[in-house]
């Protein structure tokens, strides 16, 4: 064994090496963390949606005031669906 280790040592240890690499990937711990990230961001979205829409709701109603119209003088409504 120690003959073994002596001409290949450094072989050995690089296969080790990725070895272990593989192995961390096969568990797929970097995915799950990416999966629980973008979890986290969506859930971050949805709550916070709805609280900016009942901010953007005067806004809207202001810009409803000032009756814009296009070329064709047709009138343009903002609102929220």
């Amino acid at each position: 064994m120690k003959s073994i280790h002596g001409e290949w040592g450094k072989e050995l240890r690089r296969l080790r090496k990725y070895e272990q690499q593989w192995l961390r990937l096969q568990s797929k711990d970097f995915v799950y963390h990416i999966d629980v990230e973008l979890d986290q961001i969506m859930a971050f979205f949805r709550i916070s949606f709805p609280e900016n829409m009942e901010k953007l709701e005067p806004g809207l109603q202001r810009l409803n005031e000032l009756r814009i119209q296009h070329l064709d003088q047709r009138q343009i409504e903002f609102v929220l669906e």
